[in-house]
């Protein structure tokens, strides 16, 4: 629409000087036949007197007023390009927001779908104990005190916090396995994404941690078979809020970067 009237405008601005042009015209010859009142003559000499005076003012007048025309032109002509220009360049910004509107999309289900079934895969944990069954998060207290007893357990080294790790694996793998290997997954999915607020998702998955399973994650990342998942527990700052571990671990503290504790190893070393 805009276009449109700016091309009337400009038609009505040529009409105009077209008019101009006609009445400079008409008035150089009404002067010339005023001043000097000869009528028609047969004369050649005449004649040519009269077209150069004609031609003398009106000829620069007519170019002037076509310069200016084409001057006008150019201008529309520059104003369509500019408007074009911009026009491409704002459907190019909405393309691109709109391909990272839809790549976000598709992170966030992936993202809370992982999520969920993380979720569903620890409710599903169910142990049985002389005293009853343990289901859900319960779970990961009783894997602590497992692989506490294990630690604390005759034959055991004690220097060698990946020998009783093992031995705490063997009996009870088949449930930490799945449950460390879909959290491992979750953030290697979160690393591997382009999305640019990537902490605030980690913050998301790192709420939902237990004390317990913030602790249980901590002793995993020290042992050979959860050392992958270590560069993310530091990356991620997901010991943050670990609570204090026994004074016979805190030596192990300082085998993470302080990164993994928000930045500082926890106070209370």
């Amino acid at each position: 629409m805009k276009k449109m009237d700016e091309a009337e405008d400009l038609l009505k601005r040529l009409r105009s000087l077209a008019a101009i042009a006609v009445c400079i015209a008409v008035s150089l010859v009404g002067i010339y036949l005023w001043i000097f009142h000869h009528g028609l003559s047969s004369s050649h000499e005449r004649w040519g007197q009269f077209g150069d005076f004609i031609g003398g003012l009106l000829n620069p007048t007519l170019s002037f007023l076509g310069l200016l025309a084409l001057l006008a032109t150019f201008s529309l002509q520059l104003k369509e390009y500019r408007l074009t220009a911009q026009q491409n360049e704002d459907s190019k910004k909405i393309a691109l927001a709109q391909a990272s509107l839809t790549a976000q999309q598709a992170f966030e289900s992936s993202f809370y779908n992982l999520l969920a079934l993380h979720n569903e895969l620890l409710q599903s944990i169910d142990l049985r104990t002389s005293t009853g069954i343990v289901k859900g998060r319960d779970s990961i207290q009783l894997f602590l005190n497992r692989l506490t007893a294990i630690r604390q357990s005759p034959g055991i080294d004690k220097t060698s916090f990946d020998e009783a790790y093992e031995k705490f694996y063997g009996g009870n793998g088949q449930e930490v396995g799945h449950y460390f290997t879909l959290l491992y997954n979750i953030f290697k999915f979160l690393d591997n994404s382009d999305i640019p607020n990537s902490d605030f998702y980690a913050k998301i998955v790192r709420a939902q941690l237990s004390n317990a399973e913030v602790a249980l994650l901590f002793y995993n990342g020290l042992a050979a078979r959860g050392s992958k998942f270590k560069k993310y527990i530091e990356k991620y700052s997901l010991l943050k809020s670990l609570s204090k571990v026994s004074d016979s671990d805190l030596h192990l503290i300082e085998s993470y970067s302080p990164r993994a504790f928000g930045g500082a190893y926890p106070n209370w070393i």
